[in-house]
């Protein structure tokens, strides 16, 4: 039976960091998912780490997994009818645009996972920085205190 886990910063960030390494689309869709789990447990350690599925769905919440997917096979076979046709022939501005279309698309997403990386990073340094201030603002035990006479 599988402990359901909380996603903790340290969780996101090591997942935003898997992303930067493995695009979660195409055919080896199941082979990234495995390799950005892997990076997580390496990360925060296996007890710590949520489920595969886990990872699974809470990236299916952030992005459209099942859009990405479609975007990157549409793009495959744009490169792959570019290939087969004519190199020197020039493209239709609607063939340009299109492909342009699914670059910003992924770009989009690229940047996202990335500015998510950072805002996690930053939360965690703030909270980080918080219960330093917090310690060193606490009064000294009393045993340290100077006795007045």
């Amino acid at each position: 039976m599988q402990v359901e886990r909380d996603w903790t910063t340290e969780a996101e960030v090591a997942l935003f960091e898997a992303m930067c390494q493995h695009k979660p689309i195409g055919i080896h869709r199941q082979a990234h998912f495995d390799a950005m789990h892997a990076h997580i447990e390496r990360r925060i350690g296996v007890a710590a780490s949520p489920s595969r599925q886990q990872m699974v769905e809470h990236l299916s919440s952030m992005f459209d997994l099942d859009r990405l997917d479609v975007l990157h096979a549409a793009r495959a076979q744009a490169a792959e009818a570019a290939e087969a046709s004519d190199v020197d022939a020039p493209r239709s501005r609607s063939h340009t645009r299109a492909h342009h279309t699914e670059d910003e698309e992924f770009i989009h997403y690229a940047a996202a996972a990335n500015a998510a990386a950072a805002a996690a990073a930053n939360a965690a340094a703030a909270a980080a920085a918080a219960a330093t201030a917090s310690a060193s603002a606490s009064p000294a035990h009393p045993s340290k205190r100077k006795r007045e006479k």
